[in-house]
């Protein structure tokens, strides 16, 4: 039924974009250009270490046998996702209408108008990508990883819910600004992102509006028959208020079992709930290119009714095509994040670790292979909880 709605709610917004695109004045449209495009991913999930059902207190919401997660290998529909855009009275106005299904639910994402006054210069106002560090800008077919960063979305393999601390949604509901200027010296570009949203990250309750946004960016490529070279950096902060909502998590096997188990020293208390609090995020991050190898680095910082969570990540990856005579990308990770309050799966101020080492195939332009090994730490201590070692491999093909 979710899925079936969502289909009628995509339906009404495709509606809404071939009726916005006939009533263009006819002088400022020869042929209306739409185009539609998205993904399919398939994924088959090892755990490498038999995952136990775990014991302990479960909310009342859930049935017993919904504790724990998958015992035995398993192959899914990961998600699908699908985009309809076309422009609208001109060439500087785009109506952008996407969404996906992933699981069994259905959603709605990236659902904005686009304006483009000039070249270097777009609007958004909608369902956006927040201007926010490096990962919450990249769409889950184009990660270099197969799960997102500890301190961001971070995938729970089965288990309910999620391990991702949350420090920053991907998306929210507002208006956004994107300006990138022409070289300036060095073959230096620079960019500057803006944006007012209506809340982001995990606990929070959108407001309108509720947090300013801004990222600089600065980029340097130099293109030489022997030296391929790529320099970017990036700082990102917000700043506003926010209604702080606890949304308790149900049960984790990481020795959490709710704010209410979970060390009562630093347990959200009922007064807390509700409350309109300062939210304040910082962000850091960078990209180093030379040749064949590629690294990425990422920080994030935020402050939220005085509990403090932060997080980084390092990534390399390394292209074999030069050798082999295929794409084929060597994928390495190492990451760290720590919630800190309680929120009912993770120890406050407990840092989480994983190292991720992964290979991906580009075999044709639509058709692409994964394969990663994840391992998650707690204190650096390996298989901390049942299902912390995780084969996984997944097959995406791009329309």
């Amino acid at each position: 039924m979710r899925i079936l709605a969502f289909l009628i709610r995509f339906l009404l917004s495709s509606v809404l974009t071939l009726s916005l695109a006939v009533l263009a004045p006819a002088d400022d449209r020869a042929l209306v250009d739409f185009d539609f495009s998205g993904y399919l991913q398939g994924r088959i999930i090892c755990h490498m270490y038999t995952p136990e059902h775990v014991s302990g207190l479960l909310s009342t919401s859930l049935e017993p046998n919904q504790a724990g997660g998958e015992k035995e290998t398993a192959a899914t529909i990961k998600r699908m996702k699908f985009k309809l855009t076309t422009p609208l009275f001109n060439s500087a106005w785009t109506l952008i209408a996407s969404g996906g299904v992933k699981a069994k639910n259905a959603y709605l994402e990236d659902t904005y108008i686009r304006y483009s006054p000039q070249n270097n210069i777009t609007w958004q106002a909608g369902i956006c990508r927040v201007p926010f560090g490096l990962e919450p800008q990249t769409s889950s077919g184009k990660l270099d990883t197969l799960e997102r960063a500890l301190m961001y979305e971070y995938g729970n393999f089965g288990w309910i819910g999620r391990l991702g601390m949350g420090i920053m949604a991907e998306r929210s509901v507002g208006l956004r600004m994107d300006v990138c200027w022409p070289q300036i010296f060095a073959s230096i570009t620079p960019g500057i992102s803006a944006a007012i949203m209506s809340g982001n990250g995990k606990n929070t309750k959108s407001d309108l509006p509720a947090q300013g946004f801004m990222r600089l960016t600065a980029s340097s490529t130099l293109q030489e028959e022997e030296l391929q070279h790529t320099m970017a950096i990036g700082v990102s902060g917000t700043y506003g208020q926010n209604h702080f909502s606890t949304s308790r998590w149900d049960y984790l096997p990481i020795g959490s079992q709710g704010n209410l188990f979970t060390d009562p020293d630093s347990m959200l208390s009922m007064d807390e709930w509700n409350e309109y609090e300062m939210v304040i995020t910082l962000g850091a991050d960078g990209l180093l290119r030379i040749n064949e190898l590629t690294i990425t680095a990422e920080y994030a910082s935020r402050e939220f009714s005085g509990y403090r969570s932060t997080g980084y990540y390092v990534t390399g990856i390394l292209e074999l095509k030069k050798h082999l005579l295929v794409d084929l990308y060597l994928v390495g990770r190492w990451e760290e994040a720590k919630q800190g309050y309680a929120d009912g799966a993770h120890l406050p101020d407990q840092p989480y670790q994983a190292a991720t080492l992964g290979i991906t195939w580009q075999l044709t332009k639509t058709w692409k292979v994964q394969i990663n090994y994840l391992a998650i730490y707690l204190e650096l201590i390996p298989h901390a909880f049942p299902g912390s070692d995780i084969l996984l491999g997944q097959v995406q093909v791009d329309f």
